[in-house]
């Protein structure tokens, strides 16, 4: 039997999108834009249905999930007590309310205030809020408004 990692804040925003049935943008880490919505997730993949037709996306490729409207995810465990320095980094940003930029391995910049994370992902709060794949990021970097 393999042992298998959870996201507290990955469940906690797939499961708010599946449940409210929000409809998403996921860019995979190769710049493709997939539209949907999350009908069923595990820690593997994402399956995202557009028109009614099902396709399914693996989580080491996704860069980030965007919400095509604003989601409350208020009351729910988004942050992580693993001790790693990128974290406790992160940590400093959160508590400082930071306005951040994290740049992706792929060259795409993205900026806002850091909402939640853990040791898999980020949610990043701007003018909404959006899960980015902690394998997708290269670089966070406190960044002036």
């Amino acid at each position: 039997m393999t042992s298998t990692t959870t996201s507290n804040v990955k469940t906690a925003f797939l499961n708010a999108m599946k449940e409210k049935k929000v409809p998403v943008s996921l860019f995979l880490a190769n710049g493709i834009k997939l539209q949907g919505r999350i009908t069923n997730f595990d820690n593997r993949s994402v399956i995202l249905a557009n028109n009614g037709v099902p396709q399914v996306a693996m989580l080491q490729a996704i860069s980030t999930i965007v919400p095509s409207e604003k989601v409350d995810l208020k009351g729910l465990d988004l942050f992580s007590d693993a001790d790693y320095i990128d974290l406790e980094f992160v940590e400093m940003l959160k508590d400082n309310e930071a306005f951040c930029k994290f740049y992706l391995v792929n060259g795409v910049g993205l900026s806002g205030y850091i909402a939640g994370y853990d040791d898999t992902c980020y949610l990043l709060a701007n003018n909404n809020i959006q899960l980015i794949m902690g394998t997708a990021v290269s670089t966070i970097t406190p960044n002036a408004k």
